[in-house]
C-alpha cells in the first residue's frame, strides 16, 4: 500500500511537472511568435548549423523554418551579403574570442532573392572542450530604417549642394554690387570734383564781383558737393 502511494505521488507529480513544462513550451512559443525578428541557436561552426529558428524566419528570410535547420539546410552565412560576409564572420569572431556580446548590421539576400538589412545580436556559449559551442541571438530586419536613413543622407547631401550653390551665386552677386559701385562712385566723383573745382575758381578769380549772395551760393554749392561725396564714399 505504501509503495502504491508513493508510486501515485510520484505520478502526480511527474503529471504536474509535465503540465508545467507544456505551459513554459507554451509562453515560450508564444513569446517568440510575438519576436519582431528570427530568434535563433546555432553551431559556432563555419556553416552556423542552426539547431533552432523561431517562426520570424518566414518573414526574415522568405523560408521556413525547418529549411534552415540542420547539417542538411539552408546554411546562413550562404544568405548574407557577399559585401558583408567577411565583416560579419570577423566582428562575430572578435566578440566570441573576448567573450562579449555581439551586434551587427549587415545585408542579407532572402531565398525570393530580396535584399534586406538586419540587425543580429547574439551571444557565444561554451560547449566544453569536444563541443564547438552554441551561439545564440536575434535577428530583426532593419530595411526600413536603413531606407530612411539613407533617404535623409540624400536630403542633406542635396541640401549642402544647394547652399554651396546659392552661397556661389550670393557671392557672385556681392561682386557685381562691388565692381557696379566702384564704377557708379567712380562715374559720380569725376563731375563732382569739376563742380568743386569750377566752384573754387568762381570764388577765387570773381569772388568780388558777385557779391555777398553770389559767394554764399558759391559756398552753399561747395557745401553739398562735399555732402555728395561722403554719401558716395
Amino acid at each position: 500500500l505504501e509503495r502504491a502511494v508513493r508510486l501515485y505521488r510520484l505520478q502526480l507529480h511527474s503529471m504536474a511537472v509535465e503540465q508545467d513544462l507544456k505551459e513554459s513550451e507554451r509562453r515560450l512559443s508564444t513569446l517568440m511568435s510575438n519576436l519582431a525578428g528570427m530568434v535563433y541557436r546555432c553551431l559556432h561552426d563555419d556553416r552556423r548549423t542552426m539547431e533552432f529558428v523561431s517562426e520570424g524566419s518566414r518573414a526574415l528570410l522568405e523560408c521556413e523554418p525547418a529549411e534552415i535547420l540542420g547539417a542538411q539546410g539552408i546554411a546562413y552565412p550562404s544568405l548574407i551579403h557577399a559585401g558583408d560576409r567577411n565583416h560579419v564572420r570577423d566582428e562575430i569572431g572578435k566578440a566570441i574570442a573576448a567573450r562579449m556580446p555581439f551586434r551587427l548590421e549587415y545585408r542579407i539576400v532572402t531565398r525570393g532573392g530580396q535584399e534586406k538589412w538586419v540587425w543580429e545580436q547574439g551571444r557565444f556559449i561554451s560547449g566544453g572542450e569536444r563541443s564547438p559551442g552554441m551561439i545564440e541571438g536575434l535577428i530583426e530586419d532593419i530595411t526600413d530604417r536603413k531606407l530612411a536613413e539613407e533617404h535623409i543622407r540624400r536630403l542633406n547631401m542635396e541640401l549642402d549642394q544647394r547652399v554651396k550653390e546659392r552661397t556661389s551665386q550670393l557671392e557672385a552677386a556681392n561682386h557685381e554690387i562691388e565692381a557696379f559701385s566702384y564704377a557708379v562712385s567712380h562715374d559720380l566723383r569725376a563731375p563732382l570734383r569739376s563742380i568743386d573745382g569750377f566752384s573754387d575758381m568762381l570764388l577765387q578769380d570773381f569772388g568780388d564781383r558777385v557779391g555777398e549772395q553770389g559767394r554764399s551760393d558759391i559756398e552753399r554749392i561747395r557745401s553739398a558737393v562735399k555732402k555728395m561725396a561722403g554719401l558716395i564714399d
